[in-house]
């Protein structure tokens, strides 16, 4: 009488004869997805005043899933981050160059206090479970839309 056993490890066929035990081989290694940092402009914003901000991102890695990068607001307490928009290289809504690997989006602010705008990229790579991550980037809002002074350093700084 003839079985076939299906093993977690491997593949083991057991006949009348004897025991014959076949392993997979472990999938290949999948690098590490590759996303630049990203960029803003300007840089500081002035508070109720509407400015539009062009964000960018280098994402040279063809494991990227296209049309799929997004913008992420991050918020100042725990809550969840807010979706932007999708990113965009075709030459469109803020992207300079189209097929670049460079992806860009215009957004438009208009902060009713003084503070700061966090943004993250979020991207998914094939091979990849969760999407990766950019560092965050900052933007001031400032009461007059020029970058804050640091704090005065009293009589020692003079």
């Amino acid at each position: 009488m003839k079985k076939t056993i299906l093993l977690a490890s491997g593949l083991a066929i057991i006949t009348g004869v004897g025991v014959l035990c076949l392993r997979a081989s472990p999938p290949p290694a999948i690098p590490d997805p590759v996303m630049g940092a990203p960029s803003v402009l300007p840089t500081v914003i002035a508070i109720n005043r509407s400015t539009v901000l062009t964000i960018t991102v280098p994402i040279p890695d063809s494991s990227l899933i296209p049309n799929s990068v997004n913008l992420l607001r991050l918020p100042a307490t725990g809550t969840q981050p807010t979706n932007l928009g999708v990113m965009h290289d075709d030459g469109q809504y803020g992207d300079a160059v189209a097929g670049d690997q460079i992806y860009s989006l215009r957004v438009t602010f208009t902060e009713p206090i003084s503070g700061q705008i966090r943004l993250q990229v979020s991207a998914p790579f094939r091979g990849v479970l969760r999407r990766v991550l950019s560092a965050p980037i900052n933007i001031a809002v400032t009461s007059d839309g020029t970058r804050p002074l640091p704090p005065d350093p009293g009589p020692a700084g003079s």
